[in-house]
């Protein structure tokens, strides 16, 4: 790694860097609280200007409700100088009037103080539970999520140095000064300033930027012809120079952070303020002045003293009109409604139905098991909690009953594990079978996905379009896997009969427990998807996708347990990628010229390993990646009962459902080979770079796997990187998996319940439809996708040490205009045809 930190800087230890979080926090809130303590009282009676919305007392009621005590005080005077008995009633009405006038003005006064300190209250509560820790447990580095854990959309994680140890930090943990490592093509988590020989250096990168690593013109270079080995991108240690979380906090306490008002508040206060109030009340109490007073003068027998006649009817009149105790009784139901929402789900979530069975796809719930059970003590504890302001509930800020009974669209930000489970699990498994084990039923279904495809993919003219059935010889056997709806890894296959293949799924599940799920390998594949990452930002058209998941299950379903590698030890790990070739670059400009979906190519690469059997001492390659490269190292594959030639015919099959699944889903292709050469150590760490046309890789098309066993040099030891990469040529093609992010059953569930009760599910992603659709797993409406992802434009390749978000998105243009796409088409085909042109003259 390079500017390695000295060994003089640790970093923090876990309980420094928690009660240092604990400290700016405690600052922070504070420093709020005391702004709020110097808020003038004219400050809080803002709330009770007219325009807003929220406030359910305002000035002008005010104005109305004092207008009438007066005028009762006045009639009150006049009527006991002319009457003997006098009218009590006034004196009554007089005093609910001043009563009301006091108790609504400190009511929404102290409301609003509550409102403007409810976040200064949660964050102390937070503060409480911080402090608890700090007294009651010391954390290790194993309380943290693994070093190596695939990267998560859904699970902000960071490496710091904690204790001396890189460690797995959540972002919201980190703090000022502390010291994290950050890979290329990370988004950097906060201001930070890079780390060199001990000193602080003089690249700053702010929040949101994308780190990339200074590379050199020839290690660019993409024309060699022959394999390069490249030196690993290493991280580099950052500095933070502030805490993530303060400037979120900050936000949140100074309440920036904007909600618009309900469609309930907005009704609320049109009906009662501005018709009523406003409009209803003034034309009322005129007209009835005027009637009263007509009254006065023209049938004076017949009406009692003119105090009574011209005041006090027209105020009886509109006193049901005038806000006395509508303001209070409005707020004391809205807290009774948030209560029984919060009551409800606390019940809810204890008392949560589970399906029967795991697997079961049934997402109906009945009214009985909808319904929940809630004692009176449980709401009107939470309704004084409520209404005092106290609690661990938001009330004031934001009204969950309000906004729970408006609810005309449910719009979700795509985010994995809300959505869908956290980690993708395997859907399909496809190899190759002999043509005689094809059954009918699924060559109709290949028929009509390959059909449904070409419209998507059209065929160049002058290629022949692949149909099924295939040519006799072989065929693409997919076996499709259920994911459990309530655990994250559990799988079951769907044919009740895959046991018959389980010849051509037994080289499959070693390799998986050789490769993708061996522990030893893992810190060279987070270096090697690091340095793919990193080249991969060279090229706009290619995207570094980590297909290497948790295959466990799928392993153990198949028969392994764990302890079927305890007959091998691990010797020797490779790593192969190649850059998308311009041909390649040019369709897939022309396919997002002519299509709605956007897909980027997956920059092919292979991850091997060099398993050593412990008795009799033969070595085997087990490699896995990408299915374009993966193919290309291949001259035969396992049927299941022998191993076959791989013809051109087989390696169209083989690409054609990689491409097609590479749209919708993560794609991973196996294949193995013995080795009967030794590899020298120093290969392993560096990886190596493919052409992208390179003589060598095509070999496997002519030299069978057996034909190279008997080859006499094959024994010989491999010191170069040509060597390195013939070595991994002539391999056996095992098959495929395809992983894919499964929706959570309840989320299933919930959408079902939407459709029912006429709520729009809408869906914000940053996929294509296509992978949108598979994700969900059913069809939510129409128009119910919006893509956040713009079309690729045309760029050049950050070379920088960062590049800013915003630079990163003007590689993408939201909308391409038809003469833009039309050029873009045009200078594509134009490319493809001098490439073509130059390949042709080359040969």
């Amino acid at each position: 790694m390079d500017n390695l930190p000295s060994t003089e800087q640790k970093g923090y230890t876990n309980h420094e860097a928690l009660q240092r979080l604990h400290t700016e926090m405690s600052k922070e809130i504070n420093s709020q609280e005391d702004k709020e303590k110097q808020q003038s009282f004219g400050s809080l009676c803002k709330s009770l200007d007219p325009s807003q919305i929220q406030s359910t007392f305002h000035w002008s009621g005010c104005f109305i409700v004092a207008t009438i005590a007066i005028l009762l005080l006045v009639t009150f005077g006049i009527s006991t100088q002319n009457s003997d008995n006098g009218f009590g009633w006034y004196k009554v009405e007089f005093v609910i009037c001043v009563f009301t006038i006091i108790i609504n003005v400190w009511f929404s006064v102290w409301n609003t103080r509550l409102q403007r300190r409810e976040f200064i209250r949660l964050s102390k509560l937070a503060l409480r539970r911080i402090e608890d820790v700090l007294s009651k447990s010391d954390w290790c580095a194993e309380d943290f999520p693994f070093i190596n854990s695939p990267i998560s959309p859904c699970i902000s994680l960071q490496w710091t140095i904690r204790d001396g140890i890189n460690t797995n930090v959540p972002v919201p943990l980190l703090v000022k000064e502390d010291i994290i490592l950050l890979r290329p093509g990370q988004r950097v988590p906060a201001k930070c300033v890079i780390l060199k020989e001990n000193l602080i250096g003089d690249k700053i990168l702010m929040e949101g930027d994308i780190y990339t690593q200074e590379r050199e013109a020839e290690k660019r270079r993409l024309s060699a012809d022959i394999p390069q080995s490249k030196t690993p991108v290493a991280v580099s240690y950052f500095k933070l120079l502030e805490t993530p979380y303060i400037s979120q906090l900050r936000k949140i306490l100074s309440n920036r952070v904007g909600h618009p008002v309900s469609s309930t508040e907005n009704e609320r206060y049109n009906i009662a303020c501005v018709w009523l109030e406003r409009r209803l009340l003034p034309v009322v109490a005129v007209l009835l002045l005027v009637v009263n007073v007509l009254r006065t003068m023209y049938i004076p027998g017949h009406v009692g003293h003119w105090t009574e006649t011209v005041v006090i009817l027209p105020i009886n009149a509109i006193l049901p009109l005038t806000p006395l105790f509508l303001p209070i009784l409005w707020r004391m139901v809205n807290y009774y409604g948030q209560a029984r929402v919060y009551a409800a789900f606390k019940v809810a979530k204890e008392t949560k139905v589970l399906c029967e069975d795991s697997f079961s796809s049934d997402s109906d719930i009945s009214e009985d098991e909808a319904k929940v059970d809630i004692k009176l003590n449980n709401i009107l504890s939470l309704y004084w909690d409520l209404a005092n302001g106290q609690g661990c509930y938001i009330s004031r800020q934001i009204n969950i009953a309000q906004t729970l009974g408006s609810v005309s669209s449910f719009c979700c930000v795509d985010k994995k594990g809300i959505l869908s489970w956290p980690n993708p699990t395997a859907e399909k498994i496809c190899f190759l079978t002999p043509e005689s084990q094809r059954d009918p039923v699924n060559d109709e279904e290949d028929q009509g996905f390959s059909n449904s495809c070409d419209k998507i993919h059209p065929h160049p003219e002058g290629t022949e379009k692949h149909t099924t059935p295939h040519a006799a010889g072989s065929s693409v056997e997919v076996l499709d896997l259920t994911h459990a709806s309530m655990n994250a890894f559990e799988l079951q296959f769907d044919d009740p009969s895959w046991m018959k293949y389980l010849s051509s799924l037994k080289p499959l599940g070693l390799n998986i427990l050789a490769n993708t799920c061996n522990g030893k390998t893992v810190d060279l594949y987070t270096k090697f998807t690091d340095h793919v990452a990193s080249e991969a930002l060279a090229n706009e058209d290619t995207v570094a996708v980590v297909n290497r998941r948790c295959l466990c299950e799928l392993a153990r379903q198949i028969g392994f347990t764990e302890k079927a590698l305890d007959g091998f030890s691990l010797d020797r790990i490779l790593g192969v990628y190649r850059q998308v070739s311009p041909e390649e670059s040019a369709k897939a400009k022309v396919h997002r010229a002519k299509s709605f979906v956007h897909h980027q190519i997956p920059m092919p690469n292979m991850f091997s390993v060099v398993m050593k059997e412990k008795m009799s001492g033969s070595s085997q390659i087990f490699s896995q990646g990408t299915g374009d490269i993966l193919v290309d190292c291949c001259s035969d594959y396992w049927n299941g009962e022998d191993v076959c030639p791989l013809t051109e015919s087989d390696r169209k099959k083989v690409l054609d459902f990689y491409h097609r699944s590479s749209m919708a889903a993560y794609c991973t292709a196996f294949s193995y080979r013995p080795l009967t050469q030794y590899i020298s150590p120093h290969l392993c760490e560096n990886f190596i770079q493919v052409p992208q046309y390179w003589s060598s890789i095509q070999e496997p098309t002519t030299v069978s796997l057996m034909d190279s066993l008997f080859d006499n040099t094959s024994t010989s030891s491999v010191e170069d990187t040509v060597g390195c990469c013939q070595a991994q040529s002539n391999q056996v093609f095992i098959g495929m998996v395809t992983m894919q992010y499964q929706a959570r059953q309840d989320f299933v569930q919930l959408i079902d319940k939407l459709e029912i009760a006429c709520i729009r599910f809408v869906h914000f992603s940053q996929e294509n439809e296509v992978q949108k659709q598979k994700k969900m797993g059913l069809e939510a409406g129409w128009n119910c996708h919006i893509s956040l992802r713009s079309d690729l434009g045309v760029g050049t390749a950050p070379t920088s040490a960062s590049v800013s978000q915003m630079e990163l998105s003007n590689r993408y243009s939201s909308r391409h205009s038809s003469d833009t796409a039309a050029r873009e088409t045009n200078a594509c085909a134009r490319l493809f045809q001098s490439q073509e042109s130059i390949r042709s003259r080359s040969h």
